[in-house]
């Protein structure tokens, strides 16, 4: 083909359905020649090594979505349809129920007043991928929505297959006459002394290809899209420090562990970012397993 062939992504940028994945809507053959990393392979050996290592874990989500895909996805009118605006009193019965109340609004807003037993998936971010990661098809939801963005929080879950959202609070989180608390974070500057403690479990919560370029000390990888399937690695009595690029997707992964029993467990705030900023010491070095 030409190099000037049009070439159109069957994926966007932090999609789990590979790595490295650009955020160009287009490209050429020939811009592709000179800046993809996988076409500078000398051989077709090299270029199997390099697309297969420190590929993303597919998520849960992606086996329930082909079942999805194999039987009928239900109509988006149907979903949106059923969305009920529900109150304080409303919501608190359906938790007793079983529900789930998924907060969407920033993890900085998230942290400074929330319902307990919330869970926090900021729908700035890459929301659908990481709702899919902590929640279940059948898990009825009810949501907590930044102002107007009711609608799209239930849009954007269906598209992983979670189709269950029976509703929203009406009024936003300002609505709330139920019990509210606040979410502490270890600032970067305060890290340090944190981790003197001994008995801390430190959790790097970001891809494996991110945490072997940059990493802190005394750190494990668990990344967030395959967390579920290591929590028998983790001690649910002990305290837990999590972090990540930002505190986004920390923020997430310390609501599912606060939901399924973790006792204490926080997070770094506005993590690796917020830590360079600050001059903490950070591991550039390749680690030796990789």
């Amino acid at each position: 083909l030409p190099d000037t062939t049009k070439v159109y992504p069957g994926h966007g940028a932090g999609s789990m359905c590979g790595k490295a994945l650009s955020s160009d809507k287009i490209s050429t053959i020939g811009k592709e020649k000179m800046t993809n990393y996988a076409l500078k392979c000398k051989n077709q050996n090299d270029f199997i090594k390099i697309i297969c290592e420190n590929q993303p874990t597919p998520p849960k989500y992606f086996a329930m979505d082909v079942e999805i895909n194999k039987n009928g996805a239900k109509p988006l009118g149907e979903i949106l349809s059923n969305l009920k605006p529900f109150s304080t009193q409303e919501i608190l019965l359906l938790e007793n129920q079983g529900a789930i109340v998924l907060d969407s609004r920033n993890h900085l807003e998230f942290s400074k007043k929330c319902i307990p037993n919330s869970l926090n998936v900021g729908i700035e971010g890459q929301f659908a991928t990481w709702s899919g990661c902590v929640l279940d098809k059948n898990s009825k939801v009810v949501v907590i929505a930044p102002k107007g963005k009711e609608q799209e929080t239930a849009i954007r879950l269906a598209r992983v297959g979670i189709d269950t959202v029976l509703g929203y609070l009406e009024g936003g989180i300002d609505a709330w006459q139920g019990e509210t608390i606040t979410k502490n974070r270890v600032k970067p500057q305060d890290l340090n002394d944190f981790l003197k403690n001994p008995n801390l479990q430190l959790i790097d919560i970001r891809g494996t290809g991110e945490f072997q370029t940059e990493r802190l000390k005394g750190f494990v990888n668990l990344p967030l899209n395959s967390l579920a399937n290591h929590l028998g690695e983790l001690n649910p009595e002990k305290e837990t420090l999590l972090f990540c690029k930002s505190s986004y997707r920390s923020s997430v992964a310390r609501t599912y562990l606060e939901n399924i029993g973790f006792k204490k467990v926080t997070d770094v705030e506005g993590g690796l970012l917020a830590c360079k900023e600050k001059g903490i010491e950070v591991i550039t070095e390749a680690c030796p397993n990789s």
